[in-house]
């Protein structure tokens, strides 16, 4: 048996001559690890001018069990080029696609036609809208972020309205863009999606996103304070604490502060349990070194029993 690649070749120069010829070749050959990729060829080749084609043809000769993967590869081929006919096979009677699929294609028509891909999102069930959204908010973004932004703010309320900030706002973040603090204003997501985005930046350079954070509206600081914690604990310790202090519920401060500079351990040892030993806020100090010691009794049970016989017995204890 050739190896794909020449397969694929080979196929791809019959489809372009004639596709229905190289599908009844591909169709009628003995089962092969491949066949599906190979009837993927000329099935994309047709559907890029008529889908409804296609999917007679796989209703007609392809078990609906088997038509997922099948149907899923042929849209994912054409959508780049032709998204509007990979949209009508991906949604076509008895054609189930990969969930998100729906959402891809329409992330590649608002490459070319976004209005005519936002209006789509209505359309769909809420399943496929979240993905979609995104989809569309993120290729958008790269091709207008003005135009996103004022998009996003027209769906506030409505299904898929954070899914779609997620995709401007992380596009924003992908294009080192100026005005991501005030997208992150204009749009008000959710604490998560806040997050995602603060954790992005915070990887991509920790001091804007902490300048960003320190600037966001009090309910967005939360979820900013949360990710920096998380994230960039190591880049301005002192920092970091004192944004989660000013905006962290006293039930979470020890803990996310905590998760931070584990992290920040993993990556420095050294400098993270310099910077814990000089911390005078009894609480945090107290937390950090629980943690050191559970380290111990994970790693040397022997070491800790035996500093504990170390130390001074108390009054209680001699009496």
């Amino acid at each position: 048996m050739r190896d794909w690649s020449e397969i694929n070749r080979c196929l791809t120069r019959w489809a372009k001559a004639d596709p229905w010829a190289a599908l009844a070749f591909v169709h009628q050959a003995g089962r092969f690890p491949e066949r599906d990729n190979a009837l993927s060829v000329p099935l994309a080749y047709i559907g890029r001018t008529d889908p409804t084609a296609v999917a007679d043809w796989l209703r007609s000769h392809v078990p609906e069990a088997g038509r997922k993967d099948l149907t899923t590869r042929i849209v994912v081929m054409i959508s780049d080029e032709n998204p509007r006919e990979a949209l009508a096979l991906a949604r076509a009677d008895q054609i189930p696609v990969e969930p998100s699929t729906v959402g891809y294609v329409l992330g590649c028509l608002a490459r070319h036609e976004p209005t005519e891909a936002a209006a789509l999102l209505s359309t769909l069930a809420d399943d496929d809208r979240t993905s979609a959204a995104e989809m569309i908010g993120s290729t958008w973004a790269e091709r207008d972020a003005e135009s996103a932004l004022r998009w996003c703010e027209s769906l506030r309320g409505q299904p898929g309205d954070d899914h779609a900030a997620r995709g401007v706002l992380l596009e924003l973040v992908n294009q080192n863009a100026t005005n991501i603090g005030e997208a992150l204003k204009r749009l008000q997501p959710s604490a998560e999606t806040t997050a995602s985005v603060v954790r992005v930046l915070a990887c991509n350079d920790a001091t804007q996103a902490l300048l960003i954070a320190a600037n966001l509206p009090v309910a967005q600081q939360p979820a900013a304070a949360t990710a920096l914690a998380e994230t960039a604990f190591g880049s301005a310790p002192d920092r970091v604490v004192a944004l989660a202090r000013a905006n962290l519920p006293v039930s979470d401060f020890s803990s996310v502060l905590a998760n931070g500079w584990q992290e920040w351990r993993r990556s420095d040892r050294p400098a993270a349990e310099a910077w814990a030993d000089t911390l005078t806020d009894p609480a945090l100090r107290g937390v950090l070194a629980a943690l050191q010691l559970q380290e111990v009794a994970t790693n040397d049970p022997d070491l800790l029993l035996s500093s504990l016989a170390a130390l001074p017995a108390t009054a209680a204890d001699r009496s």
